[in-house]
């Protein structure tokens, strides 16, 4: 079994296409899981890995909360 088959499966079960999708993880693993689901990936900076030693379409980058918060 493919280490990208639960993405899939779940993709499909949810009704949602590769295209709509966004697989965000912190490891080449998870590049290339996404990449096996021919779904578009996004690195979080916040974990293992930088963005220089994994493939990834986008940046996620971390935000500090009280600032979503709008000073609430």
């Amino acid at each position: 079994m493919s280490k990208y088959r639960p993405l899939i499966t779940h993709l499909s079960l949810s009704g949602i296409s590769e295209r709509e999708a966004l697989y965000v993880g912190d490891t080449a693993y998870n590049s290339l899981c996404a990449r096996g689901a021919n779904v578009d990936f996004g690195i979080a900076l916040w974990g293992n890995s930088a963005k220089s030693d994994v493939d990834a379409d986008y940046v996620c980058i971390p935000y500090p909360v009280s600032d979503l918060l709008g000073g609430l």
